[in-house]
């Protein structure tokens, strides 16, 4: 605005004035920086409030929910999940084992289109065919130890539908419809051996399957 009319920190300069200096991704609306692409009530633009949630500048809405013991996941049309309940196994996947008592955002990398929660875990896959897993599953597997962030699950084709329960969890192929599963024996992993499994294995004699779904010690699948 003049020679030596310095701004102070956290300020910059704008059209002669010193304004307050925002962080990526924000922008002032009435004098305060709102990030347009989180805040509810200025989603993409100020004073743009959102029904639901703000999710990159555009309003998201739940298309799906998700529930264990523990922890519930709600899933949104844009493919992210927001995550609430106890979280003392990362089962929230925030990064954290904190208690969470209103929706967190799950860093998933990708679009998701399927979830199964477990008391401990939580397991989704993306449109991009990978899964991924977070918190404790009890049967150690590829997850192992607690993991408060979402971890691919190496060694699977592209999957599409997903299941995990206390003691094992399996995944469903896209193309010609195998299972694979993964964790305790007593028959749940279905390889025809009944030995534990810590990474995943093909169920034997099953093709076709669309969907599947898993509880403490029985797995189905449906064709």
């Amino acid at each position: 605005g003049g020679c030596g009319m310095a701004c102070s920190a956290g300020t910059t300069c704008s059209r002669g004035s010193c304004v307050l200096s925002c962080a990526p991704n924000s922008i002032l609306c009435g004098g305060v920086c709102r990030n347009i692409f989180r805040d509810d009530e200025n989603c993409g633009a100020c004073g743009t409030a959102c029904r639901h949630v703000c999710n990159g500048g555009r309003r998201a809405t739940p298309v799906a929910v998700y529930a264990s013991e523990d922890t519930s996941v709600a899933r949104f049309d844009d493919g992210t999940l927001r995550c609430w309940g106890r979280n003392y196994s990362g089962q929230c996947g925030d990064g954290t084992r904190d208690t969470r008592l209103v929706p967190v955002v799950v860093a998933v990398s990708g679009e998701v289109v399927d979830v199964s929660t477990a008391s401990r875990e939580v397991c989704a896959c993306t449109r991009s065919g990978e899964m991924f897993c977070w918190g404790t599953s009890s049967h150690a597997g590829p997850v192992g130890t607690a993991l408060v962030g979402p971890s691919r699950i190496p060694t699977l084709p592209f999957v599409t539908a997903v299941g995990t329960s206390t003691n094992h969890t399996c995944a469903v192929e896209r193309d010609a419809g195998h299972v694979y599963c993964w964790g305790d024996a007593g028959g749940r992993i279905g390889d025809g051996t009944g030995t534990r499994r810590d990474m995943p294995v093909r169920v034997v004699d099953l093709d076709g399957a669309v969907d599947i779904a898993t509880s403490s010690y029985t797995t189905c699948a449906v064709r």
